[in-house]
Order: C-alpha cells, then sequence, then structure tokens
C-alpha cells in the first residue's frame, strides 16, 4: 500500500504546470531552450533547471525556480543575443510569429536557434523571420514538467 501511494505522488510531483512549457530547437525533444539571469540563452540538453518559460501578455517569461525573468533581444538586429532579466513593460514584444512554430519579437526578428545547431550552449538570438520554412526558427512547444527542472 505504501508502495502504491509514492507511485502516486511521483506522479502528481511530475505533471505538467499549468501555462509553463518547454520550447524545444526544430521539434528535437531531447534539447530545450535555457535562459539564465543577467546571462546569454542558450540550447541545451532537456532536464535542466531553468527551462520552463511561458509566453504571455507578449512576454516570454521564465518563471520555475522562483525566477520571474523575461527573455528579450540584446538589441534590433539580425544574430543579437537573447538575453535574460527581470520582466519590464519594454519586454512586452513577443507573439507567434509569422509562420507556424515560430516566435516573433515585434512581429518580424523571430527566435533563432543560431546554426540550426543541437548542441549544449548553443547560441539562441532572433534573426529576420523567413518567408520560407527555416528550421532553425521553428520551436515545438510541450508541457513543462511541476518542478520545472526534468
Amino acid at each position: 500500500m505504501l508502495g502504491v501511494a509514492l507511485t502516486l505522488l511521483g506522479l502528481v510531483a511530475a505533471a505538467p504546470t499549468p501555462g509553463l512549457e518547454r520550447f524545444h530547437p526544430n521539434g528535437s525533444p531531447t534539447f530545450c531552450l535555457s535562459a539564465i539571469d543577467g546571462g546569454y540563452s542558450s540550447v541545451d540538453g532537456c532536464g535542466m533547471g531553468l527551462q520552463s518559460f511561458e509566453l504571455a501578455g507578449k512576454q516570454l517569461r521564465q518563471t520555475s525556480g522562483g525566477y520571474n525573468m523575461c527573455v528579450f533581444p540584446e538589441r534590433e538586429a539580425s544574430g543579437a543575443r537573447i538575453t535574460g532579466a527581470v520582466c519590464k513593460d519594454e519586454h512586452s514584444h513577443w507573439a507567434p510569429g509569422p509562420r507556424k512554430g515560430t516566435i516573433a519579437w515585434k512581429g518580424f526578428w523571430c527566435l533563432d536557434n543560431a546554426w540550426g545547431k543541437l548542441s549544449d550552449g548553443n547560441s539562441v538570438e532572433i534573426w529576420r523571420c523567413s518567408e520560407y520554412d527555416n528550421s532553425n526558427q521553428v520551436w515545438t512547444r510541450t508541457p513543462a514538467p511541476a518542478d520545472g527542472w526534468m
């Protein structure tokens, strides 16, 4: 009986947190967008902390681990890296992009997995949204685990 109760508790702990999602570059189930307060965002293997996001109110917020951080480009130009800081009104420019699976800053700068590399620490940047299918700009969203770490 105790084993069943522990199993059920484990299932409850692993349940997704409503509204929080993981962002996977080009549909890769093993890599996720990661963010660090004051640092640059990157693509890393899923299962690390700080990989749960919410796209709401035109902000891309990182809220796991007690954070309330927004990610945004360091400037508005192709190749500008994505950084993070405490959310402010000026960080409110994200929305679904012009093509399926894209996320755009101010409508035409798309979140981009630099060079399309699926490797730990790869840069995430903005790039002019492609009018063609650019797999570097496609992000698959999946529910994030409850603790934001798995």
